[in-house]
């Protein structure tokens, strides 16, 4: 029974593995997970005596353990560095043909990986412009773009799309370097509020824009800075999880981050979810952006995930 538990378990922590390091990924942030314990306070049920062949000599079963008394072995395994997968059972015999239950517990944990290397990344930042990103969630959107940028490495290259009514694209494959850091910063910063909201038009553009000419090697991203209220273009969950189900045909992955306190969460999510990204989100201008952040860009870069789950991200 355990042998057969495993092996469904240990496929699912190398899939998860090959999630974290490449497109379609999971949409959530990673840490150590601990699997819910089992129910071990069950007393086992009267054992039943093994029948034996005729002719031979009854022999006595193994006693069995005591309740409550843990887990009697652990089988483990691991997926490279990133997922640590272990399994105790609640007995370490069980009668043939009796009545009796064990239960197992699983735990999975991430490890760390290493940011120093990555893939470079040809990365799109779609913000939202729109009117009812008017004030403060337009600052934090404009705050995160420039947290993204600061973040990024000199093998990397970045497309600014604005939208609301209409879509603006206000850079195109500008090398992160410090210059054409300096100049995305300057066009994030002139950006100001108008329009409707047409999420599916930006986010298409930014597809088309990324799917020409792809760098061998490189991962392909779009950061969706949003509320998620649209109200032109696609305006459904199920239209925008199809929306995201195409781009990540195209070997692009779109993570979103939500703003303010009244964004749109199953627009947002059906997004990151349908396209292999992750959802986050930012509560506001003021809100801090810190290691959180950080994990959120790396993740981007398809090399890890993470993050402040109570701050930043679920």
């Amino acid at each position: 029974m355990i042998r057969t538990a495993l092996a469904y378990a240990v496929p699912l922590a190398l899939s998860v593995t090959a999630l974290l390091l490449g497109p379609p990924p999971s949409p959530h942030p990673t840490g150590p997970v601990d699997a819910p314990e089992a129910d071990t306070k069950r007393a086992p049920e009267e054992p039943t005596p093994i029948a034996e062949p005729a002719g031979q000599p009854a022999t006595e079963a193994p006693p069995a353990p005591e309740t409550g008394a843990g887990p009697q072995a652990t089988e483990e395994a691991s997926a490279g560095r990133l997922i640590h997968l272990s399994a105790a059972e609640s007995h370490s015999h069980l009668l043939l043909g009796g009545p009796g239950e064990v239960s197992v517990q699983f735990r999975i944990s991430a490890g760390m990986v290493d940011r120093a290397v990555r893939a470079p990344l040809d990365l799109a930042l779609v913000l939202d412009r729109s009117g009812s990103m008017a004030g403060e969630k337009l600052r934090a959107a404009q705050r995160a773009a420039r947290a993204a940028i600061d973040r990024l490495r000199s093998g990397d290259r970045v497309t600014l799309v604005a939208y609301g009514t209409s879509v603006e694209v206000l850079a195109r494959r500008v090398a992160a370097t410090e210059k054409g850091k300096a100049r995305l910063r300057r066009a994030i910063d002139g950006i100001q509020d108008f329009g409707g909201t047409d999420i599916s038009s930006a986010l298409e553009r930014a597809a088309d824009i990324l799917g020409r000419d792809p760098r061998p090697g490189a991962a392909r991203r779009i950061l969706l800075l949003s509320d998620g209220e649209a109200n032109e273009g696609l305006t459904t969950t199920q239209a925008f999880g199809r929306l995201a189900s195409r781009i990540a045909g195209e070997g692009i992955t779109i993570t979103t981050l939500g703003l303010g306190t009244d964004f749109n969460e199953e627009v947002m999510l059906a997004i990151a979810d349908r396209s292999g990204g992750a959802f986050h989100y930012l509560r506001g201008a003021a809100a801090p952006i810190g290691d959180g952040q950080h994990d959120l860009f790396v993740e981007v870069g398809a090399q890890a995930q993470g993050g402040d789950r109570d701050a930043f991200s679920r």
